[in-house]
């Protein structure tokens, strides 16, 4: 079976909002700041950025 990364999905309706996943071992919550580089990805609990100090 070929799959092509520009073809369509079904969208069946399926799916939650605001619910915390985990991916390689690493436990994302809702509300989380997500930070990535080419050196690699930072999840924290409150936003990081260099303007909120």
């Amino acid at each position: 079976m070929k799959w092509n990364a520009r073809s369509k999905c079904q969208k069946e309706g399926k799916g939650a909002r605001d619910v915390a996943l985990e991916f390689g071992g690493v436990r994302w919550e809702p509300g989380a700041y997500v930070y990535a580089d080419a050196d690699g990805v930072v999840v924290a609990n409150k936003d990081l950025s260099a303007k909120n100090g």
